[in-house]
């Protein structure tokens, strides 16, 4: 069996440290919905975009949400 669940960039991070894991790195991945409205400008853009409104709010406009992290000792 397999299953999905759904976690905010907030409760993906206190599951890793309440399991015993520390982060090393942490970070989104994913594009500015409705991107094809901005396919006009240029990648440079499009990524700095991206950047800005990820800084905001990183779960809302990430496609996945990514850890790095190793047990505690």
């Amino acid at each position: 069996n397999t299953h999905l669940r759904w976690y905010t960039y907030a409760t993906g991070k206190r599951l890793l440290e309440r399991n015993g894991y520390v982060l090393t790195k942490q970070w989104v991945q994913g594009e500015i919905p409705a991107m094809r409205i901005f396919k006009f400008l240029p990648s440079a853009v499009r990524k700095g975009l991206f950047g800005a409104m990820t800084f905001f709010s990183k779960g809302l406009f990430a496609g996945q949400l990514l850890y790095e992290a190793k047990p505690f000792r």
